[in-house]
Formats: structure tokens, sequence, C-alpha cells
């Protein structure tokens, strides 16, 4: 659990760490420097309900929400960095659907929150997962199926929701 909680300040950590006893940590490797984001994407690939609060989105990642919308039992609501808007906006990719194609899709939510998201909380199904960076660079994702595990990270998101607003064009 190291390299994700020495990313968190310890104010925004108030669960038991009992709560991630059976946590596994997926960190990158040199074989593999993109398997945080590799275990994400697997996560999300099955799930049908998707719940993330996030500094950053990757093109990977806005292409497999827009895709998975498109299967009617799919759900997601992000709440978005306002920082990330802004640099996503200035930089659009053509290849990609973009913040727009995201929020336009069929039961996806996106809020914005004006201050910065630190670090990652999701929820995916019933699976909290938390993922940082540091130097833009993933650190880790760590996830765990524990009732207060996901009750902190609920906490968490609703706390960020309340202060969201949502996203336009």
């Amino acid at each position: 659990l190291e390299p994700i909680l020495t990313q968190i300040k310890a104010a925004d950590f108030e669960v038991p760490l009992e709560a991630f006893a059976d946590a596994t940590v997926t960190e990158p490797t040199p074989t593999n420097p993109y398997a945080a984001f590799d275990r994400m994407a697997t996560l999300r690939a099955s799930a049908t309900t998707v719940r993330m609060a996030i500094h950053i989105l990757s093109q990977r990642t806005v292409a497999q929400l827009v895709e998975r919308a498109r299967e009617p039992a799919f759900e997601a609501e992000l709440l978005i960095s306002e920082s990330y808007v802004t640099a996503a906006e200035q930089a659009p990719v053509e290849e990609s659907p973009g913040l727009e194609g995201l929020a336009a899709a069929d039961g996806v939510s996106v809020r914005i929150v004006e201050r910065t998201i630190p670090y990652m909380v999701g929820m995916i199904d019933d699976t909290v997962t938390i993922g940082v960076r540091e130097n833009r660079s993933a650190v880790g994702v760590l996830e765990v199926d524990s009732e207060p595990a996901r009750a902190w990270a609920r906490d968490r998101f609703d706390t960020l929701r309340a202060a969201a607003r949502p996203y336009t064009t």
C-alpha cells in the first residue's frame, strides 16, 4: 500500500488501514510502465457502473468510456479537475472524442471540480480504486472490495460532487 498511501494526505484518509487489508496494488514496471493504466482499463471494460473523481483523463480512457456508453446498461459519472479541462480544450486531439463526446454519451455524466483533485478515487462496480501520479507518471493504482473502503470512497466522491458543476461546451 505504501506507494499509494504515501501520496495521500492523512487528513484525506479517514478510514482504518484494515479496510485495505485485501487490497491489490498495480505499479508500473520496467517492462510495462503503463501497468496501472492497463489495470484500470481492464476494470472498466467489464463494469456496468464507473464513478471516478480524476485529475487527468487519457484519450484512451475517454475513447473506452464513449464506447462503453453505447451499451444500454452502462453508466459513468466523472468528476474532473478544471485544470485538466482547460488544458484539454487548448490542445484537442482530432482522433479522440474528447470531453464533448464523453459528456454527450448516453449514461455518462461529466462534472467539473474547480479545485485540484490530487489523486483518483473511483468506484468501478463494487471495487474501490485509488490512483496516484508523481511527476506526470503513474505511481500505481490500488483496488479493494471492502465496505469501509467503499464508504470512504463514496464520501470523498460525494464531497467533490457537491462542489462540482456540470460540464458544458
